[in-house]
């Protein structure tokens, strides 16, 4: 579903996805020797920092969730860059896995 629709895939399991939501949500670097995220959350929000400078933080909505016999097998949320004043740019992307 997340290829379909030009999303970026991260390469995680639901726990470091949802690590990746939240320091997405808050445009919040974090320490990539923690092990909390992969790489490409960092990167993600080094582009929306440089293309919104003003942007306080994402809006983060779940939109597909896969379950299998052992759990959450995959996710895709839809990502909004917040402007100044918390309203929405209207520029959004997916994130998945």
């Amino acid at each position: 579903m997340g290829e379909m629709i030009d999303g970026i895939k991260l390469d995680c399991n639901i726990y470091t996805f949802e690590n990746a939501e939240h320091y997405i949500s808050r445009l919040e670097p974090f320490n990539e020797e923690s092990g909390v995220c992969c790489h490409k959350v960092n990167e993600i929000i080094e582009g929306i920092k440089k293309e919104f400078p003003s942007a306080k933080g994402c809006q983060v909505d779940s939109k597909y969730y896969a379950a299998g016999i052992y759990g959450c097998i995959g996710r895709l949320s839809k990502v909004t860059v917040l402007d100044e004043e918390w309203n929405s740019t209207g520029n959004s992307f997916y994130i998945y896995f």
